[in-house]
């Protein structure tokens, strides 16, 4: 922190448990009394009031309809929004999620006081995952191949379901059969691999989750689920009568899932960071687009974000599959 904003503020960091942090610290008497003014200036703004054009409200008429307790609370939000992300910054405090703010002094002549807690990245380790991917994915694994029950089973399917018109040649249709079961069981077996290395790592990585990132994680899903059973043609009161369940019950049973996809994904940052992986330009540019073209009220931003971490996801699974 430098000289100058050392003379403006001063903070105190705390850390706490789930990978949150408490900011004690202290604003400038002078700023108050600056902000002070600003808060009035906005007040006169808004006011509308007989006899003034709007924005033109003189300050007495002002502090005769506002109270000083909403003009100082109003000067402390202008500082505060000010001066939080020079904190955060100067800091070098990674804050996600909206924080939460207490105004603990706030009389004019005295330096603001305030706490804030807000969740923070997790700071971790990174384990060997090079080996522990390798090692995890170094099991026996046994050749996919087709039963003939299996190809008949899928064939009575066909059957059943008068979908056989399809193949003129039974001996098409039976080694096209046996062809889908085995890379089905390829696919399989490649998901399944994934899943023993990622596990692996995972078991050998403290990584301490704030709240909101397993919150978030439960609203990805549940809004997915929503999105389903709307595109079905049901109504989500329905689906929560038909499966016994009220949302907070299906959240509960969603918590579990959501905390390892919030680790996988921590951690899968932090590999592509020491890795310094990035995502293929050309593919990000066209799924993007592909994105906005589809669904105009998506945000470019936000698509942009979404589509980087699926493609930097994509390039750690291969990096952990190469070793």
């Amino acid at each position: 922190m430098g000289d100058a904003e050392n003379k403006k503020y001063k903070v105190e960091i705390k850390k706490l448990p789930k990978s949150e942090v408490e900011i004690g610290g202290e604003i400038a008497a002078s700023l108050l009394s600056e902000a002070r003014k600003k808060a009035i200036k906005k007040f006169s703004e808004k006011l509308d009031l007989p006899g003034f054009r709007k924005g033109h409200v003189p300050e007495n008429i002002v502090l005769e309809k506002i109270s000083e307790r909403e003009i100082l609370e109003e000067a402390a939000n202008i500082l505060l929004n000010e001066f939080y992300p020079k904190i955060i910054l100067d800091e070098k405090l990674d804050a996600i999620g909206r924080p939460k703010v207490s105004i603990t002094k706030l009389v004019l002549g005295n330096p603001l006081e305030f706490t804030v807690i807000t969740a923070v990245l997790p700071e971790f380790e990174l384990p060997e995952y090079r080996n522990i991917a390798t090692k995890a994915a170094s099991a026996p694994k046994e050749e996919a191949t087709a039963s003939q029950g299996e190809i008949d089973n899928v064939v009575a399917e066909i059957e059943k379901n008068k979908m056989k018109h399809n193949f003129q040649d039974p001996n098409e249709l039976r080694a096209k059969i046996k062809e889908n079961i085995i890379a089905e069981k390829k696919f399989r077996e490649v998901e399944k691999k994934r899943v023993a290395m990622i596990d692996a790592i995972l078991e050998k990585t403290d990584i301490e989750l704030p709240e909101i990132l397993i919150e978030s994680e439960i609203e990805k899903s549940i809004a997915q689920m929503k999105d389903e059973i709307t595109r079905a043609g049901l109504k989500i009161e329905d689906y929560l009568k038909e499966v016994k369940k009220t949302e907070e019950e299906i959240r509960k049973d969603l918590r579990l899932g959501s905390e390892k996809r919030a680790k996988i994904q921590l951690l899968f940052n932090k590999i592509a960071i020491a890795e310094k992986l990035e995502p293929n330009k050309e593919i990000l540019e066209h799924e993007v687009k592909h994105i906005l073209e589809h669904y105009p009220e998506a945000k470019e931003e936000n698509a942009r974000i979404y589509v980087a971490t699926q493609l930097l996801n994509q390039e750690v699974l291969k990096l952990l599959e190469r070793n």
